[in-house]
């Protein structure tokens, strides 16, 4: 296993075959975590090796064939359903094939295949558009059954049927968020439970970033021959080694998911030193059981983008969902990417601050950091008029 590590650090781009006799499956768990080409187990045949070969060496060549025999087969069903007299639904579905075939190709590289495609997709968006004219009248004027959702209908549709007097409803549209985009970051993100649950939760769209909170920071070696998808991936992963188990244990204690975890976690990092962690964590922690508003300023800096010692009106009156003086409860996700401290700070709060129901701090000291903590409403304005 050294000389693995080794090798992949010297070479990371060279597929790299262990032969081995041993059967035991912590070598094989360590090999196979060390992101090795292949694992084969002695005695070896021929057949193995040229397996082996095929797939390491001429894969790229093998799907590319495989692709492309794919969508031959697939283009005269394709244009004949084009030609068709599909519905809403149908076309939808055909979209949706249309654009897998486009991923699928572009990572071949075959331009007669590129452009056997790119004909298609024309031939499809003329007919599609005849679709629109015959019906888009009667999709206007409601005479029809079937239709697919419009902008003068999403709020009827989808917005005023989740409106109620015990909750507050945001509605966030995402702007030219195509399908296809989305398919092309899916890959990035679905190995990653807890990035499945922010998208599940019901709030990713009022995000300003998705993955804010989740890249944890770090000093990573990186090399230059390192694609997007790398990076994310191996930032993603340190997120997963900076909250381990028995964190993931401390936060079910704390009826918290991960994400509000991180997202509190945010917070302290940007309100305080590391030695005052724990504390301004009890008294988040305070402020969320007594039901208060979280009145944190450096949510506001998030918003604007602006620093200020003092907030003014217009500061505090901010819509978004970012801002937790309109808004009770945590900010809709994480304001930055906290630390590993920040992360056990937000899970283990300082005790004698939470005990004592500690629930305002402000700054002694700007250059210092330095906080003052008190636990009622007076003691913090004499604080503040003080500091």
């Amino acid at each position: 296993m050294e000389t693995l590590q080794r090798l992949k650090k010297d070479y990371p781009h060279i597929p790299i075959v262990m032969i081995t006799k041993s059967e035991e499956e912590h070598i094989m768990e360590d090999a196979i975590g060390s992101n090795i080409a292949d694992y084969l187990i002695k005695p070896v045949n021929p057949n193995q090796i040229l397996l082996c070969l095929k797939k390491n060496i001429d894969n790229k060549k093998l799907v590319s064939e495989k692709v492309t025999s794919n969508y031959q087969q697939s283009f005269r069903e394709l244009s004949m359903r084009i030609s068709d007299r599909l519905s809403v639904a149908e076309w939808e579905e055909l979209y949706k094939e249309l654009v897998d075939w486009e991923l699928k190709i572009e990572k071949i590289e075959d331009e007669s295949i590129t452009e056997m495609l790119a004909a298609q997709k024309e031939e499809a968006n003329v007919q599609f558009s005849k679709f629109v004219q015959r019906n888009y009248l009667d999709w206007v004027n409601g005479r029809s059954d079937e239709k697919p959702l419009q902008s003068h209908t999403v709020l009827k549709e989808k917005l005023f049927p989740k409106l109620s007097d015990q909750k507050s409803t945001f509605l966030f549209v995402i702007d030219n968020l195509r399908y296809d985009q989305w398919r092309s970051i899916y890959p990035l993100i679905h190995d990653y439970y807890y990035i499945q649950d922010v998208l599940a939760g019901g709030n990713a769209g009022s995000r300003r970033y998705v993955l804010e909170g989740y890249l944890a920071p770090n000093t990573y070696e990186v090399y230059t021959s390192a694609t997007e998808e790398d990076i994310i991936r191996k930032l993603l992963s340190q997120t997963e080694a900076v909250f381990p188990e028995e964190y993931q244990d401390r936060a079910a204690e704390l009826g918290m998911t991960m994400d509000q975890v991180l997202t509190l976690a945010s917070m302290i990092e940007k309100e305080a030193k590391e030695s005052d962690f724990a504390r301004v964590s009890a008294v988040f922690h305070n402020r969320l059981r007594a039901g208060m508003k979280l009145q944190s300023d450096v949510t506001i800096h998030y918003i604007t983008g602006v620093r200020r010692m003092s907030l003014n009106e217009e500061d505090m009156n901010q819509q978004s969902p970012y801002n937790t003086y309109l808004y009770a409860g945590l900010p809709a996700g994480p304001i930055c990417n906290p630390s590993p401290a920040a992360i056990k700070a937000a899970l283990y709060p300082d005790e004698m601050l939470l005990s004592e129901k500690y629930l305002y701090f402000c700054a002694k000291e700007p250059e210092s950091g330095e906080l003052y903590f008190s636990r009622t409403l007076e003691e913090h304005e004499r604080a503040v008029a003080v500091y």
